[in-house]
């Protein structure tokens, strides 16, 4: 299972807005002074994103949460966009 940090920004009817934000794995490795992977990562930042998902466990806006997603489906999902 895939598993990303949030935090519950918006809280509407059954359904919940989490903004996440992305994290580059580039910056740990002692190659990250030489590397271009990890200069392009410094200047494209951290940007966030917000996913909106029903709110089945009640949460409220502030809540840290864990959203998480089974690997076959985001490999079905781009099965499916990609043909």
């Amino acid at each position: 299972m895939l598993e990303e940090c949030g935090v519950v920004v918006k809280v509407a009817d059954e359904f919940a807005w989490i903004q996440t934000s992305r994290h580059s794995a580039c910056g740990h490795c002692d190659s990250k002074s030489s590397c271009g992977t990890a200069s392009l990562s410094q200047v494209l930042g951290q940007k966030k994103t917000e996913i909106r998902v029903i709110n089945h466990l009640a949460v409220h806006v502030g809540d840290n949460v864990i959203v998480g997603l089974e690997e076959q489906a985001l490999l079905r999902g781009s099965l499916v966009i990609y043909l």
